[in-house]
């Protein structure tokens, strides 16, 4: 009995960790309160808003096209037509001409001059002063977007600054917009009838994203324990020949499921927790989400250890040695291109989710991290792992006898490894650079531990540790100031900044205070003033 548990333990470990993760998603479900909101009536208003403004685009776009109330002599149009009324109804148009912010109708909604950086698109976006719906048109080199203000939200509350709903809507402040259907909200969608938002109530905010957290970390957990029971069938199929079909149907079953699972975002109930929220990282790609960045690489990890298992069982290095020189120097180099292919994929998608994502990666204040951030630390890990198992299996497969004088080749390596990262930086950027040097560094260092057996000890895992602990600290820290560079270029580009309401008021506002007070004026005043 104890003997048949131990075949099957790590499959009873994953079930009863996804049947924790379910019980606390039924808890997550059933906690939400009921939200006091017509539906029916607030996708009514939001539907006649479209049209409103839809029609508005359109006759702005008439008047592009026929060359009648625009007034193009500056870089800045000026409209001859009355907009007045749009503010106060919620609405905001924006106007490029190639690819240029030329006209805009509010001065409190910062957008970048050019639209390629704006990250506009049809969709539903926080930006500085409140959450919009987006609707845009391109008509030749012009690109007409058009604003409707779901609710203004602020970063800073006082008596003239306040939360709350466009008054169309005639919701309560203390609702929240989510931008993933959640069980306890109430979805809306556009006139295509696409999901765009829901609302959800914030008194179970705090509590519901606290246990989507930890929902995150046990269906994690439950995936990592059924890895395991795939890992413990392969390598039971090892013991006895003729199993390299089995092993291989295996591998090929986990990457087409893993691959089909995202593709149709199941199971619903993992994809419904804040990890795989688009709102925190979203690409295009198999890593489009935190969530599915986390399972992904874990996959990615066990998969790598099931092809260094198969790859012993069908004696591929006894393989390569049968084969010339050249031959052996063909396999390795396709090897060693096949992961720089990988590297390279999984080193693009990093630097987006360091530059792009919510995910704060605070390295001199771990303690400060929210979970996100810990993610965001345990991706790194993930991949760190993922690049020592991929260079280990490269330095097995070689064949180290066609190696002459040792130091002489590690020499050569070396030079030709520093040489390439030079032409990469150069070519690219440092970043590139880096990434290059540091995966040829970490492919010599797994040799050289393959190159003796008495040089297969802890110190060069602790060097490739190092090695990577270097190169992802660069990677962060490089892209973090890029992102911070990136943010000040966009502020000192957005038409806000002629004429900021937000600071104004809240300017205005500590200049009252400064006044009513009776002490720190007479600190302020001028020396002049006492004379």
């Amino acid at each position: 009995m104890k003997e048949k548990f131990l075949k099957i333990q790590f499959l009873v470990y994953a079930v009863l960790f996804f049947a924790a993760a379910l019980l606390l998603e039924t808890m997550y479900g059933s906690s939400g309160s009921a939200l006091n909101v017509n539906q029916e009536r607030v996708q009514k208003v939001l539907l006649d808003k479209e049209a409103a403004i839809d029609e508005i685009v359109a006759q702005m776009r008439s008047d592009v096209e026929k060359g009648e109330g625009f007034v193009k002599d500056n870089p800045v149009w000026m409209y001859t037509r009355d907009v007045s009324q749009m503010s106060d109804d919620g609405f905001a148009v924006f106007i490029y001409e190639d690819d240029t912010l030329r006209y805009w109708t509010d001065n409190s909604i910062a957008l970048n001059r050019l639209y390629s950086l704006s990250g506009i698109d049809n969709t539903v976006k926080h930006l500085n002063n409140g959450w919009y719906e987006i609707r845009t048109v391109t008509a030749r080199n012009v690109i007409y977007i058009g604003l409707i203000l779901i609710k203004s939200q602020y970063n800073y509350n006082n008596q003239y600054l306040c939360n709350h709903f466009e008054r169309d809507f005639d919701l309560d402040s203390s609702l929240n917009i989510s931008l993933t259907p959640i069980m306890y909200g109430v979805d809306f969608k556009d006139s295509n009838n696409d999901y765009i938002f829901s609302l959800i109530p914030t008194n179970t905010v705090d509590i519901n994203s606290e246990k989507s957290n930890w929902e995150g970390v046990l269906f994690l957990i439950a995936l990592v324990m059924l890895l395991m029971f795939v890992r413990a069938v392969v390598i039971g199929l090892t013991k006895t020949p003729g199993n390299s079909v089995k092993i291989i149907s295996i591998i090929a079953l986990v990457m087409a499921l893993r691959v089909v699972l995202w593709m149709l975002e199941k199971p619903t109930v993992i994809y419904s927790i804040d990890f795989f929220d688009p709102a925190y990282f979203y690409d295009d790609s198999l890593f489009s989400t935190i969530g599915d960045f986390i399972a992904n690489m874990v996959v990615l990890l066990f998969l790598l250890q099931y092809i260094w298992i198969l790859a012993d069982y069908m004696g591929i290095k006894d393989w390569v040695a049968s084969h010339s020189i050249a031959g052996k120097y063909t396999v390795w180099f396709l090897m060693v291109a096949a992961f720089f292919l990988l590297f390279g994929y999984i080193y693009i998608v990093t630097r987006r989710l360091v530059g792009e994502s919510q995910i704060s990666f605070q390295l001199t204040n771990v303690m400060a991290l929210d979970i996100f951030g810990y993610s965001g630390l345990v991706i790194v890990l993930l991949l760190t792992a993922s690049v020592i198992c991929s260079v280990m299996m490269i330095a097995r497969s070689f064949d180290y006898s066609i190696i002459g004088n040792f130091r002489r080749s590690a020499l050569i390596y070396l030079g030709c490894a520093l040489v390439l990262s030079l032409v990469v930086w150069l070519v690219v950027d440092l970043l590139a650079g880096i990434g290059v040097l540091y995966a040829l560094l970490m492919i010599g260092a797994a040799m050289y531990r393959h190159y003796r057996p008495e040089n297969k000890t802890v110190y060069n895992y602790i060097l490739m540790l190092i090695l990577s602990a270097m190169f992802f600290c660069s990677l962060i820290t490089i892209t973090t100031e890029q992102k911070a560079d990136k943010h000040c270029t966009e502020l000192v580009s957005s038409p806000s900044d002629y004429s900021d309401p937000v600071a104004e008021l809240l300017l205005e506002n500590v200049s009252m205070r400064i006044a009513e007070d009776g002490i720190v004026p007479e600190f302020l005043r001028m020396p002049e003033d006492e004379a």
